[in-house]
């Protein structure tokens, strides 16, 4: 990395930021009610390690929740002060007029000491969804599969969003509590 450049952290669990640029910053613009107290779910697909080699193998990603923000506010990229521009991608270099920084509140945000299995894959399309339990623990979700309403989790442009998420919210705490996960203000392990 070339000195004086940042990593695109982003979310960025150590200022508990995240943001977007382009149609994905619309989109959550334009979410109706997203705002204080909402929270903003992370989620990735990560490949198992065996014997320090990576599992290729077509649907073995683990994907998972990481993290997430109880959200504080949201601020444009471009009114982040000189003294603050390390708190996110987006303001570390030139942002551009879209570009919009989500900030979560202290202590009911950040990364998950371990991460929550949530996906499972579907072979017939090559795709994965959030698990079928997940239909009875999160309530109504957003579309239909296999006789179950999930949601669509392969990476895409697409941003999910929960019908129900206080129950969703009830279920990440509980899970949290009986898996003695917790939330860290910080990003990966040194």
């Amino acid at each position: 990395m070339a000195e004086g450049k940042y990593a695109h952290l982003d979310p960025d669990f150590e200022y508990l930021t995240y943001g977007e640029e382009g149609n994905k910053a619309k989109r959550l613009r334009n979410l109706k009610n997203l705002g204080e107290g909402d929270l903003l779910v992370f989620y990735s697909g990560l490949r198992p390690v065996y014997d320090g080699k990576f599992d290729n193998r077509p649907g073995h990603l683990c994907y998972a929740i990481i993290g997430f923000y109880e959200i504080d506010h949201m601020e444009y990229a471009t009114t982040i002060t000189p003294e603050r521009w390390k708190v996110n991608a987006h303001s570390r270099r030139e942002p551009q007029d879209d570009d919009i920084v989500f900030f979560g509140k202290k202590g009911k945000s950040g990364r998950l000491s371990r991460c929550i299995d949530i996906g499972e894959y579907h072979s017939d399309e090559g795709t994965y969804w959030t698990k079928k339990e997940f239909c009875s623990e999160w309530g109504e979700l957003k579309r239909i599969k296999d006789g179950c309403i999930g949601i669509f989790i392969t990476r895409s442009g697409a941003l999910p969003t929960l019908k129900n998420p206080g129950r969703f919210y009830e279920w990440l705490r509980r899970e949290m509590k009986n898996k003695e996960i917790e939330l860290i203000e910080k990003n990966n392990p040194d």
